[in-house]
Parts: structure tokens; C-alpha cells; sequence
């Protein structure tokens, strides 16, 4: 319990410990503020795109499949699985 106590005291007393973000201060100038801004939405973006593409690309398979289902029925032929 004594840990516990002493961490929580030294989070409470040195509050600007906290404060070491690179975005939150130290960006002294546009440009690497800009850097900063561009990256975390690069990096935020990035899992939704590949999500995204996985998706669509098995929406792709699973179409093909039904037109090339489609194609050899119509053609009189067994479907294929």
C-alpha cells in the first residue's frame, strides 16, 4: 500500500512531469508543429485505410465468385465451388 501512496503523492506534486509531449510545447516553430499534426493523422488514418481495404477486397473476391457462378450456369454448366 506504502508504493501505492508514494507514487500517487509524486504524480499529484510533479504535475509538470506531465507536460512531456512533444505537441504540447515544444514545438517551437509552424513547420515542425505542422510535422507533428501531419504524422498523428498519417498514423491515425493508416489502421481505418488497411480495415478498409480488407474489406473491400474480400467484397471483391466474394463478387467475383458469384459472376463466375453466374457465367457457368447461364452456360449450362455444374457451378464450381
Amino acid at each position: 500500500m506504502k508504493p501505492a501512496l508514494g507514487a500517487l503523492l509524486l504524480v499529484l506534486l510533479t504535475p509538470a512531469l506531465a507536460a512531456a509531449c512533444p505537441v504540447c510545447g515544444t514545438a517551437q516553430s509552424e513547420n515542425v508543429r505542422n510535422a507533428f499534426v501531419g504524422s498523428t493523422v498519417f498514423l491515425s488514418l493508416l489502421p481505418l485505410t488497411l480495415i478498409g481495404g480488407l474489406i473491400g477486397l474480400g467484397i471483391w473476391h466474394v463478387r467475383r465468385k458469384e459472376r463466375e457462378r453466374e457465367r457457368s450456369e447461364a452456360a449450362g454448366g455444374v457451378a464450381a465451388e
